[in-house]
């Protein structure tokens, strides 16, 4: 019998559940030039949760989100435009 907080664990933020994702993601982090981070934060900010687009989207506008699932991949972008 599964009770509701034993199936929470499998959802939780844990080291059990993300420990070796997560170090994975900072093992690639890592390895960037500042160039990059420059690159990746300029372009991140159209995606920043604010307050005014969080009002927006509570009141049924798209507020620049996007929906799709797309997963972190960090890219080197000191050699692109």
């Amino acid at each position: 019998m599964v009770t509701g907080k034993e199936s929470i664990k499998v959802l939780s933020f844990s080291k059990a559940n993300w420990g070796d994702a997560t170090r994975g993601y900072m093992k690639s982090a890592e390895q960037l030039k500042n160039e990059s981070w420059k690159k990746i934060t300029e372009r991140a900010q159209p995606y920043i949760v604010t307050k005014s687009s969080i009002a927006a989207y509570n009141q049924g506008e798209d507020a620049g989100s996007n929906n799709e699932d797309e997963r972190a991949v960090l890219v080197d972008l000191t050699d692109s435009d």
